[in-house]
């Protein structure tokens, strides 16, 4: 009785999570747009099992890839090696 009782008297409270709507799916007549990315302008990483760090061809310790990107990103001396340079205005600034 009592366990008949319990189960009468609680609620069952099923979660029903959040309702979300998502878009619909593509036109199968649309094509992919492709990205033209240059090799130019990428800095691979590359982390081994054993903790080694490969950065831009070249082994270094993790504390050294923080400067190896900020010159990589930078390019001071408009190196053709690093990445190019590109004039964008940036409101408020």
């Amino acid at each position: 009785m009592l366990l008949l009782f319990f189960l009468l008297t609680t609620s069952m409270d099923t979660d029903m999570g959040l309702a979300r709507r998502l878009p619909p799916p593509p036109d199968k007549q649309q094509k992919k747009q492709e990205i033209d990315v240059k090799k130019r302008n990428m800095l691979v990483v590359l982390i081994s099992s054993t903790n080694q760090v490969l950065c831009g061809g070249e082994y270094m310790d993790i504390k050294q890839v923080k400067a190896k990107a900020k010159e990589f990103i930078a390019n001071v001396n408009n190196d053709p090696n690093l990445p190019e340079k590109e004039e964008a205005d940036v409101p408020f600034f």
